[in-house]
């Protein structure tokens, strides 16, 4: 099932079938007083089909969630491998313009609203300026905090809780040790 028809006639559902259950307790005076096995039945079936079309709902919505994040997975982490290729002058340039154009075509189906934000902010921060040199270190500083905001994001989106991950603590994970410092402060 689709998330159109969950949120529109999954409560339909719901409430039809709560009303057949009011409609039934108005009447369930006469249905004791005659057959209190019959009212037990009804009663009975309807809290199945209602546990039943809840539960298909549910298992439904962890399938496409699970797919999705399969999906997200291997778009993310093409992203993290082209930008550490990047980072160890692995890749040339037109190469790596060419993957990220690819990554970018999935991000567009499969990214989260706040994925796709932080990421374009990132490549908006990349296109700025020069990034190596002292004199550049700001604009380089700034590509980093986009780029763990991306990260944080794509992680955020996987189901991890970064919260208690300080600023440029992902950041220590690819940056050389000799690097770090200028990050520092």
């Amino acid at each position: 099932m689709n998330k159109k028809f969950e949120s529109v006639f999954g409560p339909l559902i719901i409430v039809v079938m709560m009303a057949t259950m009011v409609g039934l307790a108005y009447s369930a005076k006469e249905l004791i007083e005659k057959s209190p096995e019959v009212l037990a039945t009804i009663l009975s079936a309807t809290l199945l089909l209602l546990a039943t079309i809840g539960g298909k709902i549910l298992e439904k919505r962890m399938e496409l969630q699970a797919t999705n994040i399969v999906k997200k997975k291997e778009v993310y982490q093409k992203f993290i491998d082209v930008f550490h290729g990047v980072l160890n002058s692995e890749k040339s340039a037109a190469k790596t313009v060419s993957e990220l154009r690819q990554i970018n075509q999935s991000m567009f189906l499969w990214a989260s609203a706040d994925v796709i934000k932080k990421y374009n902010k990132f490549n908006e921060i990349m296109g700025q300026g020069e990034l190596t040199g002292e004199e550049n270190k700001s604009n380089l500083l700034k590509v980093m905090v986009a780029l763990e905001d991306a990260v944080k994001a794509m992680r955020s989106d996987l189901g991890f809780d970064d919260a208690d991950l300080s600023k440029f603590e992902l950041s220590k994970l690819y940056i050389k040790r000799d690097e770090w410092n200028m990050f520092r402060g």
